[in-house]
């Protein structure tokens, strides 16, 4: 199609969440031209289809947008539902037909309708998936194919949210994926059950308990654990996937939606198989998420399995096994460490069976925001589908939360004190730190505090004696790699406001942007940079600028440098700009990987 372009679009789909009827219509732009369809009426579900094709004159490099409007006569600007923005070399693909389909982007803040094609959008802010990532890798593999062949057996343990659950008993669902589904995300049923909870939603919060109020909505009421944050629901039972299908991608469509952007392990999976590795001596150990780290074996015997699988890796192949973990994965394994070391025998096991700890993106000391995730809420992408106070409350009761949070092994009750706390409230200009104390008692979720004490800080292979804590100290462990991305911006901390009238607190959008030195502040959030100081006790005062990879700070990345000299073989790569979530999918990665599971066959 030289120099014309004829775009068609047909249905698109609304589950849109108001009571009466609304109009919608399309603005796209090519270039310099703009043209409008038809507004076409919807009303609280149904399909809206969009007549006739649109024809424009399409130069080099120009760009298409496509915006979603909603037609409103009371105000005097329309609101912007969604959009899509390609490039003109998107659309010069070999492979480019008229049925080809693009996600459609949900505009932040919206509330009153969901768009079908962009479930893309939605699951990539979810999982943090990136297509380019993706495919870099892919060519990597291809590219080293043949090179290299196995050596070392290993073992993969992924982060938080990053592993499947599926029903395992229930009244509907049952042997079917719940986490993730787009499908029963945007099922008839869950939108007009949100469509109800909308109206029932007031400024101060739920009408009634939480618990009772989040049982209206099926998905929530299946992924949630009971009140004390552990036990199953009545008569629902929600198990992780086991193998490698367990962490490869979390949504169980083989579509090209799936692959692209629900994946976790899943390319770094298939491209592990292209060198060699098959069932045998490659294996996977996904866990249910929501659980403290102790009640990942009361309940579902996962150290007890973890070591019957380290055990058959090594006999396959009579060598010690690598065991690469992501994000939270690494706090479990460090668990199961401490767990094993604690045994008869035990250390000279781990001697035997484990050849080396593949740290990925470990947040050694939690993330900040890990707490505020419970405390004010963090952008899921599931927003247009569960209530935001859905998704705080689902963070707030279940007891895996208090495994990220933010601590310091300076202060006596672990969270940074007031003076260093990573949140503050403002008051007419006046800034001032709180405790954490102070801020779980102000957002009404104090349950959360002792919950993580005794969920945690009580486990003696995770908490013990304050100032000895069992997370603090070095693994039992010959060799420890640590690989993760810096100088990213990364959230570091929260500046928060009352809003009396409607009686609650929300993030401050006008504290400067230069409030702390070294640090940006972006609507009420304060971000480390690379220009951010970093004070370690490891580099003995040395004076370094950085920051951590987007999700964790530097400080929790780095902590375990002060293991030099208690591991006998410690190795930390530092990789500029790679983002945690995409780490764990990156051609880098993979290549330092290479180094310790596989031996080079052109030699």
């Amino acid at each position: 199609f030289p120099g014309c372009l004829e775009l068609k679009v047909s249905s698109v789909f609304f589950p849109v969440t108001a009571e009466r009827e609304r109009r919608y219509y399309l603005e796209i732009t090519v270039g310099d031209t703009k043209k409008k369809s038809q507004a076409v009426s919807l009303g609280s579900l149904g399909t809206a289809k969009f007549s006739g094709g649109l024809q424009f004159s399409f130069r080099h490099k120009d760009s298409l947008l496509i915006t979603v409007f909603e037609q409103r006569k009371s105000f005097t600007t329309n609101l912007v539902i969604g959009e899509c923005k390609l490039l003109q070399q998107e659309f010069g693909d070999s492979d480019w037909d008229s049925g080809k389909r693009f996600p459609l982007i949900l505009s932040t803040g919206c509330t009153t309708a969901a768009v079908k094609r962009s479930r893309l959008g939605i699951l990539k802010a979810c999982v943090g998936a990136d297509k380019e990532a993706y495919t870099v890798l892919t060519k990597e593999a291809k590219k080293i194919a043949g090179k290299f062949s196995p050596n070392l057996p290993l073992l993969l343990i992924p982060g938080f949210a990053s592993s499947a659950l599926k029903v395992v008993h229930g009244k509907q669902w049952v042997n079917e994926r719940i986490w993730i589904s787009v499908a029963k995300l945007t099922s008839e049923k869950v939108s007009t059950i949100v469509a109800e909870r909308a109206r029932k939603w007031t400024p101060r919060g739920f009408r009634g308990s939480v618990f009772a109020e989040m049982a209206h909505n099926d998905w929530i009421r299946y992924l949630s654990l009971g009140s004390d944050g552990i036990s199953d629901p009545p008569e629902i039972q929600v198990r992780a996937e086991e193998g490698l299908d367990g962490c490869s991608y979390l949504e169980a469509s083989t579509s090209k939606i799936a692959t692209e952007y629900t994946y976790v392990m899943g390319p770094l999976i298939v491209n592990l198989q292209r060198l060699g590795y098959t069932d045998a001596n490659l294996k996977a150990a996904p866990y249910d998420w929501r659980l403290p780290f102790k009640d990942l074996e009361l309940r579902d015997q996962y150290f007890t399995k973890i070591t019957a699988m380290i055990e058959e890796l090594y006999q396959y192949v009579k060598k010690p096994v690598v065991v690469l973990c992501h994000s939270m994965g690494n706090k479990v394994f460090h668990y199961f460490l401490a767990l094993k070391a604690s045994e008869k025998g035990g250390k000279e096991w781990i001697d035997k069976y484990i050849h080396t700890f593949y740290a990925v993106g470990a947040p050694w000391l939690g993330a900040p925001k890990g707490l505020c995730s419970v405390v004010a809420g963090i952008e899921t992408g599931l927003e247009s589908f569960v209530l935001h106070e859905d998704i705080i409350s689902f963070f707030r009761n279940i007891g895996a939360g208090g495994a990220l949070f933010p601590v310091s092994p300076q202060h006596q009750n672990h969270f940074p004190n007031p003076i260093q706390s990573h949140f503050y409230l403002t008051d007419n200009g006046n800034i001032r730190p709180v405790a954490v104390e102070e801020l779980l008692s102000t957002w009404k979720c104090q349950h959360v505090l002792p919950r993580f004490e005794a969920n945690f800080l009580s486990d003696p292979f995770f908490g013990g004696v304050p100032g000895n804590e069992r997370f603090l100290e070095a693994p039992h462990v010959p060799r420890l790699v640590h690989t993760y991305g810096v100088n990213l911006e990364t959230q570091k901390f929260y500046f928060m406001k009352s809003v009396k009238e409607k009686g609650e607190y929300c993030f401050d959008k006008n504290v400067p942007a230069d409030y702390l030195p070294g640090y940006i502040i972006k609507d009420g959030v304060a971000y480390e940079t690379h220009r951010t100081h970093q004070v370690l006790a490891s580099t003995a005062g040395e004076n370094k600028y950085c920051s951590g990879d987007g999700t964790v700070p530097y400080d929790s990345l780095s902590y375990c440098m002060n293991w030099k000299g208690q591991i006998p073989k410690l190795i930390i790569n530092e990789i500029p700009n790679l983002e945690h979530r995409d780490t764990i999918s990156s051609s880098t990665l993979f290549q330092e990987l290479l180094k310790y599971i596989c031996e080079p066959t052109f030699e």
